[in-house]
Protein backbone atom coordinates (compact mmCIF):
# COMPACT_ATOMS: atom_id res chain seq x y z
CA UNK A 1 0.00 0.00 0.00
CA UNK A 2 1.34 3.39 -0.91
CA UNK A 3 1.37 6.32 1.48
CA UNK A 4 -0.43 9.50 0.44
CA UNK A 5 1.99 12.43 0.36
CA UNK A 6 1.38 14.95 3.16
CA UNK A 7 0.42 17.81 0.75
CA UNK A 8 -2.23 15.66 -0.91
CA UNK A 9 -3.43 14.50 2.52
CA UNK A 10 -3.81 18.13 3.70
CA UNK A 11 -5.64 19.00 0.50
CA UNK A 12 -7.99 16.03 0.94
CA UNK A 13 -8.69 16.98 4.58
CA UNK A 14 -9.35 20.58 3.48
CA UNK A 15 -11.83 19.41 0.79
CA UNK A 16 -13.65 17.12 3.26
CA UNK A 17 -13.91 19.90 5.88
CA UNK A 18 -15.12 22.42 3.27
CA UNK A 19 -17.72 19.91 2.02
CA UNK A 20 -18.95 19.35 5.58
CA UNK A 21 -19.23 23.09 6.22
CA UNK A 22 -21.11 23.70 2.96
CA UNK A 23 -23.38 20.69 3.61
CA UNK A 24 -24.11 21.86 7.16
CA UNK A 25 -24.88 25.35 5.87
CA UNK A 26 -27.50 23.99 3.46
CA UNK A 27 -28.97 21.55 6.01
CA UNK A 28 -29.20 24.03 8.86
CA UNK A 29 -30.32 26.98 6.79
CA UNK A 30 -34.01 27.72 7.28
CA UNK A 31 -35.86 27.10 4.10
CA UNK A 32 -38.10 30.08 3.51
CA UNK A 33 -41.70 28.98 3.65
CA UNK A 34 -44.40 30.84 1.87
CA UNK A 35 -46.37 32.75 4.48
CA UNK A 36 -49.95 31.64 4.81
CA UNK A 37 -52.29 34.27 3.55
CA UNK A 38 -54.14 34.78 6.84
CA UNK A 39 -55.90 38.08 7.20
CA UNK A 40 -57.77 38.95 10.40
CA UNK A 41 -61.42 39.73 9.68
CA UNK A 42 -63.66 41.32 12.29
CA UNK A 43 -67.10 42.93 12.21
CA UNK A 44 -68.47 44.63 15.32
CA UNK A 45 -71.81 45.60 16.75
CA UNK A 46 -72.15 47.95 19.72
CA UNK A 47 -74.73 46.88 22.31
CA UNK A 48 -74.20 48.82 25.57
CA UNK A 49 -76.95 47.11 27.61
CA UNK A 50 -76.85 46.97 31.42
CA UNK A 51 -78.03 44.52 34.08
CA UNK A 52 -77.29 43.86 37.74
CA UNK A 53 -76.39 40.39 38.97
CA UNK A 54 -75.42 39.03 42.39
CA UNK A 55 -71.77 38.34 43.06
CA UNK A 56 -70.29 35.63 45.27
CA UNK A 57 -67.80 35.60 48.09
CA UNK A 58 -64.38 33.93 47.97
CA UNK A 59 -65.97 30.53 48.68
CA UNK A 60 -68.58 30.83 45.92
CA UNK A 61 -71.55 31.52 48.21
CA UNK A 62 -74.10 34.09 46.99
CA UNK A 63 -73.97 37.47 48.72
CA UNK A 64 -76.22 40.53 48.58
CA UNK A 65 -73.67 42.60 46.66
CA UNK A 66 -74.67 43.13 43.05
CA UNK A 67 -72.38 43.92 40.13
CA UNK A 68 -73.28 46.20 37.25
CA UNK A 69 -73.03 43.89 34.22
CA UNK A 70 -72.64 45.68 30.86
CA UNK A 71 -72.64 43.96 27.47
CA UNK A 72 -70.52 46.45 25.51
CA UNK A 73 -69.58 45.04 22.07
CA UNK A 74 -70.17 41.91 20.03
CA UNK A 75 -67.65 40.90 17.39
CA UNK A 76 -67.61 38.21 14.73
CA UNK A 77 -63.98 37.39 13.98
CA UNK A 78 -61.67 34.68 12.67
CA UNK A 79 -59.04 35.05 15.40
CA UNK A 80 -58.98 35.37 19.18
CA UNK A 81 -56.17 35.35 21.71
CA UNK A 82 -56.05 32.85 24.56
CA UNK A 83 -53.19 33.32 27.03
CA UNK A 84 -51.58 35.73 24.53
CA UNK A 85 -51.53 33.12 21.75
CA UNK A 86 -53.65 33.48 18.61
CA UNK A 87 -56.32 30.89 17.87
CA UNK A 88 -57.70 30.98 14.34
CA UNK A 89 -60.80 29.47 12.85
CA UNK A 90 -61.24 27.54 9.64
CA UNK A 91 -62.81 29.21 6.61
CA UNK A 92 -66.30 27.93 7.51
CA UNK A 93 -66.26 29.03 11.19
CA UNK A 94 -65.94 32.28 13.15
CA UNK A 95 -65.88 33.34 16.78
CA UNK A 96 -68.72 35.39 18.23
CA UNK A 97 -66.93 37.41 20.93
CA UNK A 98 -69.00 38.96 23.72
CA UNK A 99 -67.24 41.84 25.52
CA UNK A 100 -68.38 42.63 29.05
CA UNK A 101 -67.63 45.09 31.82
CA UNK A 102 -68.36 44.23 35.46
CA UNK A 103 -68.47 47.12 37.89
CA UNK A 104 -68.20 46.75 41.66
CA UNK A 105 -69.37 49.95 43.40
CA UNK A 106 -68.94 48.56 46.90
CA UNK A 107 -66.07 48.43 49.36
CA UNK A 108 -66.12 44.61 49.28
CA UNK A 109 -64.00 42.30 47.15
CA UNK A 110 -66.38 40.05 45.17
CA UNK A 111 -66.17 37.16 42.72
CA UNK A 112 -68.05 36.51 39.48
CA UNK A 113 -68.35 33.91 36.71
CA UNK A 114 -69.54 35.64 33.51
CA UNK A 115 -70.28 32.52 31.51
CA UNK A 116 -73.11 31.62 33.92
CA UNK A 117 -75.06 34.64 32.63
CA UNK A 118 -74.65 34.46 28.83
CA UNK A 119 -75.98 31.81 26.42
CA UNK A 120 -75.99 31.63 22.64
CA UNK A 121 -79.35 30.38 21.36
CA UNK A 122 -79.48 28.38 18.11
CA UNK A 123 -82.31 28.53 15.59
CA UNK A 124 -83.85 25.38 17.07
CA UNK A 125 -83.78 26.78 20.63
CA UNK A 126 -80.66 25.01 21.94
CA UNK A 127 -78.68 27.08 24.42
CA UNK A 128 -74.89 26.98 24.26
CA UNK A 129 -72.33 28.06 26.81
CA UNK A 130 -69.20 29.87 25.65
CA UNK A 131 -66.47 27.77 24.03
CA UNK A 132 -63.79 30.09 25.42
CA UNK A 133 -64.30 31.68 28.82
CA UNK A 134 -62.40 32.84 31.88
CA UNK A 135 -62.69 31.10 35.23
CA UNK A 136 -64.41 32.80 38.14
CA UNK A 137 -62.52 36.00 38.82
CA UNK A 138 -62.18 38.67 41.45
CA UNK A 139 -63.56 42.19 41.08
CA UNK A 140 -61.81 44.60 43.44
CA UNK A 141 -63.72 47.22 45.43
CA UNK A 142 -64.73 50.36 43.52
CA UNK A 143 -63.41 49.05 40.20
CA UNK A 144 -64.46 47.70 36.82
CA UNK A 145 -63.22 44.42 35.35
CA UNK A 146 -63.37 43.58 31.64
CA UNK A 147 -64.18 40.08 30.44
CA UNK A 148 -64.73 38.29 27.14
CA UNK A 149 -66.57 35.14 26.12
CA UNK A 150 -66.25 33.49 22.71
CA UNK A 151 -68.66 31.14 20.93
CA UNK A 152 -67.75 29.17 17.80
CA UNK A 153 -70.35 29.91 15.08
CA UNK A 154 -70.87 29.38 11.36
CA UNK A 155 -69.16 31.85 9.04
CA UNK A 156 -72.37 32.28 7.03
CA UNK A 157 -74.43 33.34 10.05
CA UNK A 158 -75.21 37.04 10.29
CA UNK A 159 -78.04 36.86 12.84
CA UNK A 160 -77.58 35.50 16.34
CA UNK A 161 -79.51 35.50 19.59
CA UNK A 162 -78.04 35.79 23.07
CA UNK A 163 -79.79 35.23 26.37
CA UNK A 164 -78.57 37.25 29.32
CA UNK A 165 -79.68 36.40 32.83
CA UNK A 166 -79.30 34.26 35.92
CA UNK A 167 -79.33 30.50 35.40
CA UNK A 168 -82.56 30.03 37.37
CA UNK A 169 -84.02 33.50 36.73
CA UNK A 170 -85.61 35.39 33.90
CA UNK A 171 -83.53 36.18 30.86
CA UNK A 172 -83.40 38.99 28.33
CA UNK A 173 -83.07 37.98 24.69
CA UNK A 174 -80.63 40.10 22.69
CA UNK A 175 -80.89 39.80 18.90
CA UNK A 176 -77.56 40.35 17.15
CA UNK A 177 -77.25 41.20 13.47
CA UNK A 178 -74.04 41.82 11.56
CA UNK A 179 -74.26 43.61 8.22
Amino acid sequence: MRAIPSQKRLGLIFVVIAALIVGAFFLLRKVPTSPQSFKPETVSSAVNRNWEFPATDRNGAAITTKLAFTLTILEKTNQIYVKNKPIRTTSDKRFLVVSLELKNDTDKRVYFYSSDYVRLVSGDGKKFEADFKNPRFEVAPFSTKKDKLAFLVSNEGTTFELQIGEVAGTKDTIPVKFE
